[in-house]
């Protein structure tokens, strides 16, 4: 289930593509980038098959084939938590490249349990390094 706070910043996010990428720059310390890249977004149910889907907030892709699934997460969800792997696995098989996962909280708790699960698992970069 979404509200308004959560449908409100993947809207912004999805049209405002550099406020995206200065939010995950300035959180790893970096400097937000000076020109946004040229992402396209794109329908976000992604489904190798009936069986199975996965519905993250919002995906995107650059023209080289980076990309980037995001999710709002105001609290614990263990089932989403265990579908970000998949939405992982399936923009790899798709676009031949790793790309990223990013969840997006104001709760430090929330934070924390994500950051957790990452942890744990690895993250998907890391992954496909080994």
């Amino acid at each position: 289930m979404t509200d308004w706070p959560h449908d409100t910043l993947v809207q912004v996010l999805s049209e405002r593509p550099g406020d995206l990428d200065a939010l995950l720059a300035l959180s790893q310390g970096r400097t937000p980038p000076a020109a946004p890249t040229a992402w396209t977004v794109q329908d976000s149910v992604l489904r190798p098959s009936a069986a199975v889907e996965v519905r993250p907030d919002l995906v995107r892709v650059a023209p080289g084939g980076d990309w980037t699934v995001l999710e709002v997460q105001r609290a614990i969800d263990p089932e989403k938590a265990r579908r970000w792997p998949l939405a992982a696995a399936l923009m790899l098989d798709a676009h031949k490249r790793m790309g990223d996962v990013v969840v997006i909280t104001a709760s430090p708790h929330v934070a924390r349990w994500a950051r957790i699960g990452r942890d744990a698992h690895g993250t998907a970069r890391d992954a496909a390094r080994r």
